[in-house]
């Protein structure tokens, strides 16, 4: 679990306020139920490759420094 804090982490220190969208996603929240619940300030096309971003960001950071 610690590992993960720490991605979470490292993940939110490049796109602000992004562990609240990472602790949704672990928890198993689909794309449209994150854009639901997290105010993004963006439109549901532009939230969704966000959300994709974060997710590829955070797995690419996971595979380098923690796999």
């Amino acid at each position: 679990m610690m590992t993960i804090k720490n991605l979470i982490h490292e993940v939110s220190n490049k796109y602000p306020k992004t562990d609240k969208i990472l602790n949704l996603i672990i928890d198993g929240y689909q794309k449209k139920e994150i854009f639901q619940q997290v105010d993004l300030g963006r439109g549901k096309t532009q939230a969704y490759s966000y959300i994709d971003k974060i997710q590829k960001y955070a797995k690419d950071l996971y595979d380098d420094k923690y796999h």
